[in-house]
């Protein structure tokens, strides 16, 4: 048997408890994940647009003129 055969025969015989504990780790690893990134990549992301929203603006009034 190759390892990737092993390794599933591992998580097959693996107690449902460590099953879910394991599957718990990785839902609450997403979640913060996702406040990361909310919180870290979109602020910025954010502040980017409105930069070049006023930058849009000011050319707009600019050119009016």
């Amino acid at each position: 048997m190759h390892a990737a055969g092993v390794t599933l025969k591992r998580i097959a015989e693996a107690p449902p408890r460590f099953k879910a504990r394991i599957a718990g780790a990785l839902y609450i690893l997403s979640v913060l994940t996702a406040v990361g990134t909310e919180l870290f990549v979109r602020g910025p992301l954010n502040v980017a647009g409105g930069l070049i929203a006023v930058a849009v603006m000011v050319v707009g009034i600019s050119t009016r003129r």
